[in-house]
């Protein structure tokens, strides 16, 4: 039985005519404890497709699965980066170099920093481990702070915005990633 004309008519309309692609990833990384769970919630309420802990090997499938997507969620995406090693520093900076290079979707880092006394204040008043205190390797979780920073080196010199945490309050950051996100 076929559909009244004005149902059919709302249907007709509500199906995509085209195909959208991202026209904005905006990848996230940073010293944990620097506001990551922030920006991302944060990311989220300003209209982003927030995606947290995409391991490296998926990221170019999720792309491909948006880039063919008619979701109007898709055109502005933050991927949360969560860098375990060395390889998968180097591993992102060249996935990042390879999507910057082959276009179609303006494609920014931002690292998110923090000094060492602001980051073991955060820590102690969360009482969560850092994700990286390895007991063999740190004494200390300055020892583990200094690991990070050391390891997360390259991200920070190849991002294209670093915003550093240590002197603003919650408010202050949604500003200023408010305030960044804009400019782009």
């Amino acid at each position: 039985m076929p559909l009244p004309d004005t149902l059919q008519t709302k249907l007709e309309d509500s199906q995509p005519t085209h195909r959208t692609s991202p026209r904005l990833l905006l990848l996230v990384c940073g010293l944990s404890g620097a506001g990551h769970s922030s920006a991302h919630h944060h990311l989220g309420d300003l209209g982003f497709m927030a995606v947290d802990n995409l391991p490296l090997g998926m990221v170019d499938h999720f792309l491909e699965h948006i880039k063919t997507s008619s979701d109007k969620r898709h055109e502005k995406i933050s991927l949360l980066l969560q860098v375990g090693s060395h390889e998968g520093v180097e591993a992102y900076t060249e996935q990042i170099r390879i999507l910057k290079e082959t276009g179609g979707i303006t494609t920014i880092l931002l690292y998110l920093d923090a000094d060492r006394p602001t980051i073991l204040k955060r820590y102690s008043e969360t009482r969560r481990p850092h994700p990286r205190f390895d007991p063999v390797l740190d004494q200390t979780l300055s020892d583990t702070l200094e690991r990070e920073m050391l390891l997360m080196y390259p991200l920070r010199a190849a991002a294209d915005r670093v915003i550093d945490t240590s002197l603003l309050s919650i408010h202050e950051f949604r500003r200023e990633l408010t305030k960044f996100v804009s400019t782009i």
